[in-house]
């Protein structure tokens, strides 16, 4: 890994964003951090945080943007969407990409690091062992089986249009911490009630402090490379949920086997075009299929290593939600 300089950060404040900047400055660089609303109180002191106001959906930005990239050696582009409509995804995601690229072009910089998803990944096209890693086909943007993977990807096919630029594309799996310890992978949630929508086969999660190591690690990577970032320890969903007990919630756990709501999907689907993701098999299959994941090119590109185990990690997040 070579040397790394000062980073502009897009999506400063967002919940990855943020726990990036803290490592990034941990690891003593200067950081122009993007803001799109209020000054986050928490900069305030920190002299090696350079705070740049801009909405990227706005092309008033590009030149802003410029403007900051001067001195800076590698963009980490965060800022994205995460959930909303099509409209908004076109809006936040894509166009606000598209003129970050535009800024970057102009600044002649050669180094971007581009924070997608592990969503783009097409569900019914994972292998016959049930293993998803960099190799397995994405969504075709067209027929994303949502408005969020679709701007993903074509979030992911912009940053790829720039020349002379080395990208490196890290797709975090579920990303889980203090203030984010649930996920719609384990199953649907009726008042104290969970319907546990499977059990067999892995979560994808991804620490937020493991996310930001990783991000900061590819800053300083020499070259381009295409990563999935997803935690060692991956538990199943009986596991996931012994440990989330400590949160009180869920009170009871109903098991309903995914492949029963994939076949009333199936049924309805000719007749009820608007349906819940959950009866469309795409994102059924995402959220609930028995898969696996695999971070080997992670550990060989960045040397990734895990700082505790999945129960630790868990315990330390809801803990420090409640306090």
């Amino acid at each position: 890994m070579g040397a790394l300089g000062t980073v502009l950060l897009t999506g400063a404040t967002g919940f990855v964003g943020a726990a990036t900047l803290a490592e990034l400055r941990a690891r003593g660089h200067a950081v122009v951090a993007l803001y799109r609303t209020a000054l986050p109180s928490t900069w305030a002191g920190d002299a090696g945080i350079y705070p740049v106001r801009a909405d990227l959906a706005d092309a008033n930005c590009v030149p802003v943007i410029v403007n900051a990239l001067e001195n800076v050696e590698t963009v980490v582009h965060c800022a994205a969407a995460m959930s909303g409509s099509a409209e908004r995804q076109a809006r936040d995601t894509v166009e606000g990409t598209r003129h970050l690229c535009d800024a970057v072009a102009q600044s002649g910089l050669s180094r971007l690091v581009l924070v997608s998803s592990l969503a783009v990944y097409d569900p019914l096209a994972v292998d016959a062992k049930r293993i998803l890693d960099e190799v397995t086909p994405l969504e075709t943007p067209a027929l994303a089986r949502d408005a969020y993977v679709r701007g993903k990807l074509e979030q992911e096919a912009v940053c790829a249009e720039l020349s002379g630029v080395d990208l490196t594309v890290l797709r975090p799996g579920i990303v889980y911490g203090p203030g984010r310890a649930w996920n719609a992978h384990v199953g649907a949630g009726l008042g104290p009630v969970l319907l546990r929508l499977g059990g067999a086969g892995e979560l994808p999660l991804a620490h937020v402090k493991h996310v930001a190591r990783s991000i900061a690690d590819a800053a300083a990577f020499d070259g381009a490379v295409v990563l999935n970032v997803v935690d060692d320890d991956r538990p199943d969903r009986y596991r996931f949920l012994k440990a989330f007990a400590e949160s009180g919630w869920p009170r009871f756990v109903v098991p309903v086997h995914w492949r029963v709501l994939d076949a009333v999907g199936r049924v309805v689907g000719p007749i009820w075009r608007n349906r819940p993701g959950l009866l469309r098999s795409a994102v059924l299959r995402w959220r609930m299929g028995p898969m696996r994941y695999s971070n080997t090119a992670l550990h060989s590109s960045l040397g990734f290593t895990q700082s505790a185990p999945f129960e630790t990690l868990m315990g330390d997040a809801l803990s420090e939600a409640q306090q």
